[in-house]
């Protein structure tokens, strides 16, 4: 009833389900339009947090939610891009906010806890994306407090890793997962900037352990929350796309060559069902795949989408095969046509399309903006590879 009460009393989003229900599109405009109304909400929702982190969402029962460090971590990333693109310095700033804001929650023993279970219980996953904005600030400013934050953070994630790679301890549900390669890709990152091998040693063990669990078709097993659930395509594009951020750092050939072959096995396999339904063009991929990458669900993962996309235009960059750089355009094409342009909250990604999906229900998450921000970004660069007349179109 509360539910119902709220959505009754919010003029906008009734409106909002009106055009989903009635499959109305919203108006598409340049990559540059829609890269600035989505920075635009997300500068907008740490406004509303008194902290300096990002809520984690606005839903129409409890509107902002509270700030939510695991996705903050990866926004500071975002916000580091968005300025070295703007020049606009108001950006380096608010991602530097974000970092002290997490600076002010790591634990004494390094790690990161997942507020949103109302517990300091500390999580693995979230802890590295949090390492990942930490590594952003320290390369864009040069200061050593955010290096030694990541290498406390990594020092506490690195002590909770399986022999095999893979983790289970301070683990979603306590199983090991193959989107924790989103993990990796810090640690990478980190000894990079760090020269230290333990860091790099720990990501590439996960890496293979990864590969390990790999099928023929490109299929990768433990790619979602839990046993008992579908993968979906947010954790699915998590996955590949801890991957290719882990390619740019391993050394071992073999492993470098194996791991870019499975992610281009992986994403052929979603491309070919994108580019021969037609339907999926308006109403984006549907949220689950299974081990034979056939597809369910009655809505579409916006997050997910906007992952997908990115992966497919990093492929781009690797291989300048044109079919992943054209396949991310009509996939962002169409999330350009659900993300929210009315007053209050323009800029705004729903978590599902239609926005009562069950993913994200009548919520607008930050990890949403900051994927569809981060598929822009690389839009825009790709087209300049490409000499178009105008980048930002």
């Amino acid at each position: 009833m509360q539910f119902i009460k709220a959505l009754i009393s919010d003029k906008i989003l009734l409106r909002i389900v009106f055009e989903d229900l009635f499959d109305i599109k919203r108006k598409v405009r340049s990559n540059k339009f829609h890269l600035d109304s989505t920075m635009k909400w997300l500068t907008s929702a740490q406004d509303n947090s008194v902290t300096g982190g990002i809520p984690r969402a606005w839903d129409v029962k409890n509107k902002w939610l509270d700030p939510y460090p695991e996705t903050t971590g990866y926004i500071i990333p975002t916000f580091v891009d968005y300025f070295k693109i703007t020049k606009n310095h108001e950006f380096l700033e608010r991602a530097i906010k974000m970092g002290k804001w997490e600076s002010c929650l790591q634990l004494k023993n390094g790690a990161f806890p997942d507020k949103t279970l109302n517990s300091n219980r500390p999580f693995v996953f979230d802890t590295a994306q949090v390492i990942q904005g930490f590594n952003s600030l320290y390369q864009n400013t040069g200061q050593d407090v955010w290096l030694e934050n990541s290498k406390k953070a990594a020092d506490w994630v690195i002590s909770k890793q399986n022999k095999d790679g893979s983790w289970i301890r301070c683990s979603n549900n306590r199983e090991p997962h193959s989107y924790y390669t989103r993990v990796s890709w810090p640690l990478m990152e980190l000894a990079h900037l760090n020269g230290s091998d333990k860091f790099y040693s720990a990501a590439e063990k996960n890496v293979k352990w990864v590969l390990s669990m790999q099928k023929k078709n490109g299929w990768i097993d433990k790619m979602s929350f839990s046993e008992s659930s579908h993968s979906i395509t947010h954790t699915i594009a998590y996955t590949y796309e801890g991957l290719l951020g882990c390619n740019d750092y391993i050394n071992n050939v073999n492993v470098k060559s194996e791991s870019l072959d499975l992610v281009n096995r992986g994403m052929e396999k979603i491309l070919f069902s994108f580019k021969n339904n037609p339907k999926w063009y308006r109403n984006g991929i549907p949220v689950i795949f299974d081990e034979n990458w056939s597809h369910k669900g009655n809505f579409s993962c916006l997050p997910g989408n906007a992952q997908i996309a990115k992966v497919w235009l990093w492929l781009f960059k690797i291989s300048k095969d044109r079919k992943f750089f054209d396949n991310a355009k009509l996939l962002i094409e169409q999330i350009k046509m659900s993300q929210i342009n009315h007053h209050g909250h323009i800029g705004a990604v729903p978590g599902s399309y239609p926005i009562w999906g069950k993913y994200g229900a009548f919520s607008f998450l930050n990890w949403g903006a900051k994927f569809f921000a981060d598929a822009l970004i690389m839009m825009i660069s790709q087209q300049k590879i490409l000499k178009n007349k105008d980048s930002f179109e």
